[in-house]
């Protein structure tokens, strides 16, 4: 889980940065304008403010597991020998004491087997949850990525008409 901790902290700093390159690009673009030719300084000298910088929000994703279940409180459930008034039941013999003996240590094994498994399973939830939110900021990185390259394109073009 660490390791997928540390892997958000990365795409949470890529979208970051994603963001701030947007911003400047949105800046650099008024800039060009104006060197563009002399209408375009004109028209943001009388009409057009540089665009404001917008703080970086991040992405709506939920940093925190839904799931509450630790672990901790995991039931287990005993398995109880039923047993159906026998005739027999009264004569009870030296190996029907080993078979419950050996039964019981079966029983114990398999309830913390049982315990393993459910705490995979929280385990896996958890996993599922954290490589879920990933993928919503892996979308909102292509998303913004898609947009700088856009933005990078045209202010490129732009830039070899003055040059």
């Amino acid at each position: 889980m660490e390791t997928l901790h540390g892997q958000r902290k990365q795409l949470q700093n890529i979208d970051k940065m994603l963001h701030e390159t947007d911003q400047t690009l949105k800046q650099t673009k008024h800039t060009l304008n104006g060197m563009e030719s002399i209408y375009g300084g004109l028209k943001n000298w009388l009409f057009k403010k540089p665009p404001k910088v917008e703080a970086y929000k991040g992405t709506n994703i939920n940093n925190n597991n839904n799931n509450n279940d630790t672990g901790g409180n995991i039931k287990v459930h005993k398995r109880k020998n039923a047993k159906k008034n026998n005739p027999f039941d009264n004569y009870v013999q030296s190996s029907d004491v080993k078979n419950n003996n050996e039964d019981q240590e079966h029983n114990e094994q398999l309830d913390q087997i049982l315990k393993s498994v459910n705490r995979l399973n929280v385990m896996a939830k958890e996993m599922n949850n954290e490589l879920a939110n990933q993928d919503e900021l892996l979308d909102s990185i292509d998303d913004r990525m898609g947009n700088v390259d856009h933005r990078l394109q045209n202010q490129s073009r732009q830039m070899n008409r003055i040059h």
